[in-house]
Protein backbone atom coordinates (compact mmCIF):
# COMPACT_ATOMS: atom_id res chain seq x y z
CA UNK A 1 0.00 0.00 0.00
CA UNK A 2 1.39 3.33 -0.95
CA UNK A 3 1.03 6.23 1.14
CA UNK A 4 1.02 9.71 -0.34
CA UNK A 5 1.68 12.80 2.10
CA UNK A 6 -1.06 15.09 0.86
CA UNK A 7 -4.39 13.79 -1.86
CA UNK A 8 -2.96 16.53 -4.73
CA UNK A 9 0.04 13.39 -5.00
CA UNK A 10 -2.59 10.93 -4.65
CA UNK A 11 -3.61 9.74 -8.81
CA UNK A 12 -6.82 10.09 -9.72
CA UNK A 13 -9.27 7.23 -10.90
CA UNK A 14 -8.81 8.46 -14.70
CA UNK A 15 -5.04 8.04 -14.94
CA UNK A 16 -6.00 4.11 -13.57
CA UNK A 17 -8.77 4.15 -16.63
CA UNK A 18 -6.23 5.69 -19.16
CA UNK A 19 -3.28 3.57 -17.97
CA UNK A 20 -5.94 0.48 -18.65
CA UNK A 21 -6.55 1.99 -22.37
CA UNK A 22 -3.08 2.30 -23.22
CA UNK A 23 -2.46 -1.02 -21.65
CA UNK A 24 -5.46 -2.89 -23.83
CA UNK A 25 -4.35 -0.66 -26.89
CA UNK A 26 -0.63 -1.95 -26.26
CA UNK A 27 -1.82 -5.91 -26.36
CA UNK A 28 -4.40 -5.31 -29.48
CA UNK A 29 -1.33 -4.29 -31.57
CA UNK A 30 0.45 -7.27 -30.09
CA UNK A 31 -2.33 -9.53 -31.43
CA UNK A 32 -2.58 -7.65 -34.97
CA UNK A 33 0.78 -8.12 -35.35
CA UNK A 34 0.99 -11.44 -34.43
CA UNK A 35 -2.41 -12.25 -37.10
CA UNK A 36 0.12 -10.05 -39.54
CA UNK A 37 3.25 -12.57 -39.17
CA UNK A 38 1.37 -16.03 -38.93
CA UNK A 39 -0.64 -14.80 -42.21
CA UNK A 40 2.70 -13.90 -44.00
CA UNK A 41 3.88 -17.34 -43.03
CA UNK A 42 0.87 -19.09 -45.28
CA UNK A 43 1.84 -20.04 -48.98
CA UNK A 44 0.53 -17.33 -51.10
CA UNK A 45 1.01 -16.45 -54.66
CA UNK A 46 2.69 -18.04 -58.14
CA UNK A 47 5.81 -19.45 -56.27
CA UNK A 48 7.43 -22.45 -55.43
CA UNK A 49 5.55 -25.52 -57.24
CA UNK A 50 3.34 -23.17 -59.28
CA UNK A 51 5.86 -22.28 -61.27
CA UNK A 52 6.34 -24.82 -63.11
CA UNK A 53 2.51 -25.09 -64.63
CA UNK A 54 2.67 -21.52 -65.05
CA UNK A 55 5.65 -21.56 -67.36
CA UNK A 56 3.44 -24.83 -68.96
CA UNK A 57 1.03 -22.34 -69.18
CA UNK A 58 2.89 -19.91 -71.37
CA UNK A 59 5.35 -22.29 -73.26
CA UNK A 60 2.12 -24.88 -74.04
CA UNK A 61 0.06 -23.30 -76.19
CA UNK A 62 3.47 -21.52 -77.94
CA UNK A 63 4.72 -24.89 -77.93
CA UNK A 64 1.34 -26.75 -79.54
CA UNK A 65 1.01 -23.96 -82.14
CA UNK A 66 4.21 -24.62 -83.66
CA UNK A 67 3.94 -28.30 -83.85
CA UNK A 68 0.32 -27.69 -85.42
CA UNK A 69 1.84 -25.29 -87.75
CA UNK A 70 4.77 -27.72 -88.64
CA UNK A 71 2.56 -30.51 -88.93
CA UNK A 72 0.33 -29.06 -91.60
CA UNK A 73 3.44 -28.62 -93.22
CA UNK A 74 4.86 -31.85 -93.09
CA UNK A 75 1.66 -33.03 -94.35
CA UNK A 76 1.16 -30.46 -97.38
CA UNK A 77 4.84 -31.32 -98.58
CA UNK A 78 5.14 -34.92 -97.71
CA UNK A 79 1.18 -36.36 -98.20
CA UNK A 80 -1.03 -33.86 -99.99
CA UNK A 81 -3.27 -36.72 -100.31
CA UNK A 82 -4.44 -36.46 -96.74
CA UNK A 83 -5.33 -33.02 -97.19
CA UNK A 84 -9.46 -34.13 -97.61
CA UNK A 85 -9.21 -36.96 -95.04
CA UNK A 86 -11.71 -35.72 -92.55
CA UNK A 87 -9.80 -37.06 -88.99
CA UNK A 88 -6.50 -34.62 -90.06
CA UNK A 89 -8.97 -32.40 -89.82
CA UNK A 90 -10.69 -33.34 -86.49
CA UNK A 91 -7.55 -33.81 -85.36
CA UNK A 92 -6.04 -29.85 -86.25
CA UNK A 93 -9.57 -28.77 -84.81
CA UNK A 94 -9.12 -30.80 -81.81
CA UNK A 95 -5.81 -28.95 -81.44
CA UNK A 96 -6.63 -25.89 -82.14
CA UNK A 97 -9.19 -26.24 -79.49
CA UNK A 98 -6.88 -27.05 -77.04
CA UNK A 99 -4.31 -24.28 -77.39
CA UNK A 100 -7.52 -21.79 -77.11
CA UNK A 101 -8.93 -23.64 -73.83
CA UNK A 102 -4.59 -23.44 -72.57
CA UNK A 103 -5.06 -19.86 -73.14
CA UNK A 104 -8.19 -18.81 -71.53
CA UNK A 105 -6.97 -21.13 -68.35
CA UNK A 106 -4.04 -19.29 -68.50
CA UNK A 107 -5.74 -15.88 -68.34
CA UNK A 108 -7.52 -17.13 -65.05
CA UNK A 109 -4.37 -18.56 -63.89
CA UNK A 110 -2.17 -15.19 -63.72
CA UNK A 111 -5.62 -13.82 -62.66
CA UNK A 112 -5.65 -15.60 -60.12
CA UNK A 113 -9.10 -16.29 -60.48
CA UNK A 114 -10.69 -18.99 -57.70
CA UNK A 115 -11.87 -21.14 -61.17
CA UNK A 116 -8.43 -21.12 -62.18
CA UNK A 117 -7.91 -24.53 -59.92
CA UNK A 118 -11.13 -26.09 -61.71
CA UNK A 119 -10.19 -25.20 -65.11
CA UNK A 120 -6.84 -26.48 -64.45
CA UNK A 121 -8.15 -30.06 -63.30
CA UNK A 122 -10.24 -29.58 -66.23
CA UNK A 123 -7.76 -28.96 -68.36
CA UNK A 124 -5.50 -31.51 -67.63
CA UNK A 125 -8.63 -34.17 -67.87
CA UNK A 126 -9.18 -33.00 -71.12
CA UNK A 127 -5.50 -33.19 -71.95
CA UNK A 128 -5.54 -36.77 -71.27
CA UNK A 129 -8.70 -37.68 -73.25
CA UNK A 130 -7.47 -35.51 -76.22
CA UNK A 131 -4.27 -37.48 -76.23
CA UNK A 132 -6.22 -41.06 -76.36
CA UNK A 133 -8.52 -39.76 -79.20
CA UNK A 134 -5.39 -38.26 -81.27
CA UNK A 135 -3.67 -41.94 -81.10
CA UNK A 136 -6.66 -43.56 -82.58
CA UNK A 137 -7.19 -40.86 -84.83
CA UNK A 138 -3.08 -41.26 -86.00
CA UNK A 139 -3.26 -44.79 -85.62
CA UNK A 140 -6.61 -44.70 -87.99
CA UNK A 141 -4.61 -42.67 -90.83
CA UNK A 142 -1.34 -43.93 -90.29
CA UNK A 143 -1.64 -47.47 -89.04
CA UNK A 144 1.74 -47.40 -86.88
CA UNK A 145 1.69 -47.79 -83.04
CA UNK A 146 5.08 -47.62 -81.13
CA UNK A 147 6.62 -46.21 -78.14
CA UNK A 148 6.13 -42.71 -80.07
CA UNK A 149 2.39 -43.28 -80.63
CA UNK A 150 1.93 -44.24 -76.87
CA UNK A 151 3.77 -41.08 -75.65
CA UNK A 152 1.51 -38.19 -75.64
CA UNK A 153 -1.22 -40.57 -73.58
CA UNK A 154 1.28 -41.52 -70.59
CA UNK A 155 2.97 -38.14 -70.76
CA UNK A 156 -0.81 -36.77 -69.75
CA UNK A 157 -1.64 -39.32 -67.65
CA UNK A 158 1.38 -38.98 -65.30
CA UNK A 159 1.29 -34.71 -65.92
CA UNK A 160 -2.29 -34.94 -64.39
CA UNK A 161 -1.52 -37.87 -61.58
CA UNK A 162 0.85 -35.37 -60.17
CA UNK A 163 -0.63 -31.79 -61.41
CA UNK A 164 -4.17 -32.41 -59.84
CA UNK A 165 -3.85 -33.65 -56.53
CA UNK A 166 -1.40 -31.09 -55.81
CA UNK A 167 -4.23 -28.05 -57.31
CA UNK A 168 -6.65 -30.17 -55.15
CA UNK A 169 -5.05 -30.08 -51.97
CA UNK A 170 -1.87 -27.37 -51.88
CA UNK A 171 -2.58 -24.60 -49.21
CA UNK A 172 -0.38 -22.49 -51.87
CA UNK A 173 -3.29 -22.79 -54.47
CA UNK A 174 -5.84 -22.29 -51.87
CA UNK A 175 -4.10 -19.16 -51.06
CA UNK A 176 -3.50 -17.81 -54.07
CA UNK A 177 -6.08 -18.22 -56.57
CA UNK A 178 -8.90 -16.52 -54.23
CA UNK A 179 -10.15 -13.57 -56.87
Amino acid sequence: RTIYASSSMKPHRSQFVSQKKEKNMHTEQNTSTKIDTDSSATPKGIAGWLIIPAIGLVLGPISSLAALIMGINMIQSFAPELHGVVRLWLSGLIDVAMIIATIVVAVFFFKKRRIAVHAIVGLMAASIIVSTIQTFLNVSMFGEVDSDTIEPIVHACVFGAVWIPYFLKSKRVKNTFVN
